[in-house]
């Protein structure tokens, strides 16, 4: 399984919104679904190139607004995967979106928890732009992407060679620039680790790199790898088995999954947010700008530390420039260590006409501020339940409720519960812990919409 960088809430997560987009790894050697942007005819079609692609799965393809990752998109086809890997497909834009200037488009399994999703220009484009993928980031705010790149670095697992080695391939990798290479136990996502090269990215998009592993690494059976550049704040990451005999079935250091929530917005004025799932007394910087731009590049309104639970309270003013916009998106990103979250807010009154709402995104409890689903743990019973929140639940929805082990966000985890959102908002559940389970931690919980590919993740200590 591969791990988030935030969630999305993929974040991962996310919950909540480090915008947690993940997928089951096929085998050892495998990465993470991608596809990149191919060509475009505007107004027409889209041509993506895939990448990793599970064999033998069908996929839904859905095109939406630019900003919902392809979330509640406008349903265009069903594809079938094949033998996987890369192969090449194009779609016809649906009627109601042909005039917009950026689409984003997503391919999710009817089987298994695979997706991916990407973004493009509804114009003529020469170069690719990767996928949105969990295991990337797009450059930091005060380092600007160089001009022409799009999209985020990605890479994939070519091979292992236990004990001594891994290589990997890269994808859409910008070009000039030295990456740092780290190796850590697995479920760190790579941060703080052993550096083990410095490698250039010379040209950029694809190439194909090997490093040794440390030496007090060998014998780990699970590894996490990460490529973070030296300058312009970009970094993707993978995992990989290492299967030596006897390796160390270590449990894996827990990771944070950052998210952000918002009390109460005085419209045009200020907003009160609560920020969690970071590590604790940890510098971070809060930026706004436009919706659909996750806050990349937005206003730096604090720089400020988290607290000993790793949480950050506060209200902000609204800078000048955002006053007047309908939607604000607030973005969070540690200082080091490539934690990032970001949500946004209704920066209008109950009842105006002047705004309307961005499809995709679902009502909190107040109806009012809005975001993307998330759940946090409010109790566990050793071994036999554990209680969870889930919020901005759209309605009307079936649930399923998912355990998996610790590292895998859930995806393809045993399914323990059903549930209905009902009206939407929040929903607490208490699902039990079954008998595969009662000696587990910690352990991987998941819910996950039977349709419209809705879905949020946690992880509980079994204690």
């Amino acid at each position: 399984m591969k791990q988030i960088a935030v969630a999305f809430t993929i974040a991962l997560l996310l919950v909540g919104l480090a915008l947690p987009v993940v997928v089951t790894q096929v085998d050892a050697a495998s990465g993470i679904p991608t596809f990149s942007v191919v060509s475009v005819a505007p107004g027409e079609k889209v041509t993506i190139q895939t990448d990793n692609f599970p064999a033998n799965k069908t996929f839904l393809v859905l095109i939406g607004e630019y900003g919902t990752l392809g979330k509640g998109g406008t349903p265009i086809t069903t594809i079938e995967s094949g033998k996987g890997g890369a192969f090449q497909a194009t779609f016809t834009l649906p009627e109601a979106l042909k005039k917009n200037e950026k689409l984003a488009i997503r391919l999710e399994s009817s089987t298994g928890g695979y997706y991916a999703y990407n973004w493009f220009d509804n114009v003529t484009i020469t170069s690719s732009s990767s996928t949105s993928a969990p295991s990337a980031s797009a450059p930091s705010t005060s380092n600007p992407a160089p001009k022409g790149y799009t999209g985020i670095p990605t890479f994939s697992i070519s091979s292992v060679d236990a004990g001594k080695k891994v290589s990997i391939t890269t994808n859409n990798f910008p070009a000039g620039y030295d990456f740092k290479v780290l190796i850590n136990k697995f479920g760190t996502l790579g941060i703080g680790g052993t550096q083990v090269a410095t490698t250039s990215s010379g040209n950029g998009g694809s190439f194909n790199a090997s490093y040794e592993l440390p030496a007090a690494l060998k014998d780990e059976c699970r590894l996490a790898i990460r490529l973070e550049s030296t300058k312009g704040g970009f970094y993707a990451f993978n995992w990989f088995d290492n299967p030596v005999s006897g390796c160390k079935n270590t449990t894996p250091a827990p990771t944070y999954n950052p998210s952000v929530t918002f009390t109460s917005v005085e419209v045009g004025v200020k907003v009160t947010l609560k920020a969690s799932g970071f590590p604790a007394e940890t510098e971070v910087k809060v930026l706004m700008g436009k919706f659909g731009t996750m806050g990349v590049g937005g206003t730096q309104v604090a720089s400020v530390k988290t607290d000993k639970n790793g949480v950050l309270a506060a209200t902000y003013d609204i800078p000048s420039a955002l006053k007047e916009e309908c939607q604000v998106v607030v973005r969070i990103e540690s200082t080091s260590g490539g934690y990032v979250t970001y949500n946004w807010f209704n920066n209008f009154a109950s009842g105006s006409t002047k705004c309307t709402t961005k499809p995709g995104y679902y009502p909190s409890d107040t109806g009012e501020n809005r975001g993307l689903p998330y759940m946090t743990i409010t109790a566990v019973d050793k071994g036999k339940s554990v209680t969870f929140t889930a919020y901005n639940l759209p309605a009307n929805a079936d649930f399923k409720v998912l355990l998996g082990k610790f590292g895998t966000m859930g995806v393809g985890g045993t399914e323990v519960s059903t549930f209905s959102s009902g009206k939407g908002g929040s929903v607490s559940i208490t699902v039990n812990i079954p008998a595969s389970f009662k000696d587990t931690t910690p352990i991987a919980i998941r819910i996950e919409s039977t349709k419209g590919g809705y879905y949020a993740y946690n992880w509980f200590n079994n204690k």
